[in-house]
């Protein structure tokens, strides 16, 4: 148990600094757990978050068999824990998300409607699942997703960000760009929820520049590169340079 605690509390740290070390230092601590106790779940259940973690991190990298590796850990560790503790029904969301990130859009939503039968009313379920029909390009499932998330809670950034992909979707497969303006608010209400993201600075210049809202656009990418996003300095030297 001292070890699992400390692994809890490498993860907060890791949400609090963005800091992928105390991901590192969170494994460690799980695999020490495990190693005094294999039938102890919660541990299991954990270490299968940190993998998840690993694999966006290896997916932001372009390394994907890493990240496919590293999903493969995620849901075998979410399938012990539930094999030693069927009461932990959050691992139902986890692994359904966990599913997604691996490309089983099929296996996501079975679980997310596992936990929806267990949580009706949980905001994020419902975002997850419109990533899952995105995967699916069930597009107006997807909406109805994000819409219903966002009536269950009215501050839930994740569902503005995930519902202006889908929006971006529609605008470069329609050649609409009102989907872009409709993207580009979703990702506003996102910066007035969280000003301290340039990812959502980035997102949203993007959507402006494909609106040929140049100042805009690169007031955006100025203020996301302000913030150490690096990625927006293509744009800075290669679009609104000119």
């Amino acid at each position: 148990h001292s070890f699992f605690n400390r692994g809890l509390a490498q993860k907060d740290l890791y949400d609090l600094t963005s800091d992928t070390s105390y991901l590192s230092k969170a494994l460690s601590d799980y695999n020490d757990a495990i190693c005094f106790n294999l039938n102890f779940a919660p541990a299991f259940q954990n270490r299968a978050l940190i993998y998840d973690l690993k694999a966006e991190q290896f997916m932001g990298e372009g390394m994907r068999d890493s990240a496919s590796f590293c999903t493969t850990l995620a849901i075998s560790d979410y399938n012990r824990a539930l094999d030693l503790d069927p009461k932990l029904i959050e691992i139902y969301m986890n692994r359904g998300t966990t599913y997604g990130k691996s490309g089983n859009f099929a296996k996501c939503i079975e679980d997310l409607n596992t936990f929806l039968s267990y949580r009706p009313n949980s905001a994020s379920l419902y975002s997850n699942m419109g990533l899952a029909h995105n995967g699916l390009k069930q597009y107006d499932e997807a909406l109805k997703d994000f819409a219903k998330s966002i009536e269950l809670d009215s501050v839930s950034e994740t569902a503005y960000y995930n519902r202006s992909l889908t929006y971006r979707i529609l605008g470069d497969s329609l050649h609409d760009s009102n989907y872009y303006t409709l993207a580009a608010n979703d990702l506003s209400k996102c910066i007035q929820l969280s000003p301290q993201k340039p990812m959502y600075y980035y997102q949203r210049g993007i959507y402006r520049r494909l609106l040929n809202q140049k100042q805009e656009a690169c007031d955006d990418f100025g203020n996301a590169f302000n913030m150490k996003y690096e990625p927006a300095k293509y744009f800075i030297d290669n679009y609104c340079g000119k």
